[in-house]
């Protein structure tokens, strides 16, 4: 009798490897998703659509995030702003 590996076949492997994409709720499941990369997408996880949880999920992650985004650019621009003009006002001031 040998003792050995069990020979599987390559469907049966694929099968079980299609198993792994569960956390498709989870945050990174979604990323993974959304920009198809990694073992764990595979053509049915790829094709399913997002079901509401995770569209739910995406909007209370996302649009916080992009608030901060957005606010933190206008803060910059601003910055940036102050500092032309400073530079401005001593450029004309110097001048005299």
């Amino acid at each position: 009798m040998k003792m050995g590996i069990p020979k599987v076949s390559y469907k049966q492997s694929r099968k079980h490897s299609n198993k792994i994409f569960s956390g498709s709720f989870t945050l990174g499941g979604i990323l993974r998703r959304m920009f198809k990369k990694g073992k764990y997408s595979r053509s049915s996880a790829r094709n399913k659509r997002f079901t509401f949880g995770e569209w739910l999920l995406l909007i209370i992650v996302g649009i916080p995030l992009a608030l901060i985004f957005i606010t933190g650019i206008i803060k910059f621009l601003m910055w940036l702003g102050i500092i032309f003009v400073c530079f401005k006002l001593i450029r004309k001031n110097s001048r005299y």
